[in-house]
């Protein structure tokens, strides 16, 4: 992970040069830097994260607690680019089972967790 740290930390320094010294937008989908024991090497007043988990992951209330600002994209309701299903394979996977577009407006303003709701912290 410290050599993830490492590349990310160069990332951000060449988009700051490049960017005439500003940082805007610094977006990482959730990954193993994004679970509760290397949020830590992340900046929350730099990277916003895009959660891009089942709207049940445990991950989200500890994203907020720490102070990210998250774009909710959970594959579970929100994933609408893979057509009818399982093309990529048997079984259950993100593309199945088939999603609706009309889920969409089914989804929350504010986004609930089991330690409350974070509708300030979150956008999708």
């Amino acid at each position: 992970m410290q050599l993830w740290k490492e590349y990310e930390e160069k990332a951000l320094e060449r988009f700051r040069r490049a960017n005439g010294g500003k940082l805007k937008d610094m977006i990482l989908w959730t990954s193993h830097m994004t679970e509760p024991e290397f949020l830590h090497l992340l900046d929350p007043e730099v990277y916003t994260v895009q959660y891009w988990e089942s709207s049940t992951n445990k991950q989200l209330p500890n994203l907020v607690k720490q102070g990210f600002q998250v774009i909710m994209s959970n594959y579970d309701d929100l994933y609408l680019d893979c057509g009818f299903g399982a093309w990529v394979g048997e079984g259950n996977n993100w593309c199945s089972p088939y999603k609706l577009a009309e889920n969409l407006h089914e989804q929350p303003e504010e986004v609930p967790c089991s330690t409350g709701s974070y509708g300030s912290s979150t956008a999708g």
